[in-house]
């Protein structure tokens, strides 16, 4: 919440001069990104330092904080300097062979939905905007084998996860990408039918589950 005003307080100005109400941020919930909130670095340690020391210090890298306020900043700055007119088209698919609920209570929605913005200028590109509720969490469980049956320590590599492939594949088809995370829960990415049976480790299946659902994305409003 913090680092949120933080980002509209940089775009004040710009919120002032363009008559903008309301400044919202989205942002996904993966396993193997950034640790942008403190909770899974040295929580215990920064706090008994900070009760015990005049030396503060902070649970996130201060910086990469400042990187996410001043890359919002210009998000918003180069979206009001493109603005087009056009049309909003909105779809919705059940896609519940891709999405299920690891824990009881089953609790879920199943439903991708989309609102694909189409400019009358047929130069300018058109934009989706998708969500539906599930972890990108694809990448996150990969213990790796080196083939003597012992299994390695965790693999720590980042990743922006399957919204990563997704995006790729719709700029491919020349569409901006714009993905809102929904509720989650528990609610977790089944990759069942993007199983191909290639050998690899989690970060393919992340890989072949993201393209997936950006095939999806741009046929499920076809005819």
């Amino acid at each position: 919440n913090a680092d949120v005003r933080h980002i509209r307080e940089a775009l004040k100005d710009v919120a002032a001069q363009n008559n903008i109400v309301s400044i919202n941020v989205s942002c996904t919930h993966i396993h193997t990104g950034i640790d942008s909130q403190g909770v899974w670095s040295d929580p215990v340690g920064v706090i008994f330092n900070n009760i015990m020391s005049d030396d503060v210090q902070y649970g996130v890298d201060r910086s990469f904080i400042e990187s996410v306020v001043s890359g919002s900043k210009k998000a918003v700055e180069e979206a009001l300097s493109d603005m087009t007119t056009g049309k909003m088209y909105y779809s919705s698919v059940d896609i519940e062979d891709y999405v299920w609920d690891r824990t009881a209570p089953i609790s879920l929605d199943t439903n991708m939905y989309k609102l694909e913005f189409v400019p009358f200028d047929k130069a300018e590109e058109p934009t989706i905007i998708a969500t539906f509720g599930c972890h990108p969490e694809s990448a996150s469980y990969d213990w790796s084998d080196d083939g003597s049956g012992d299994t390695l320590p965790f693999d720590k590599k980042f990743s922006a996860d399957f919204i990563w492939y997704t995006e790729k594949v719709l700029n491919a088809a020349g569409y901006n990408f714009i993905f809102i995370q929904g509720n989650v829960s528990t609610v977790t990415s089944g990759r069942g039918n993007s199983d191909d049976g290639i050998d690899g480790n989690a970060h393919y299946t992340a890989v072949r589950y993201g393209y997936e659902i950006g095939y999806i994305l741009l046929g499920m409003n076809l005819n």
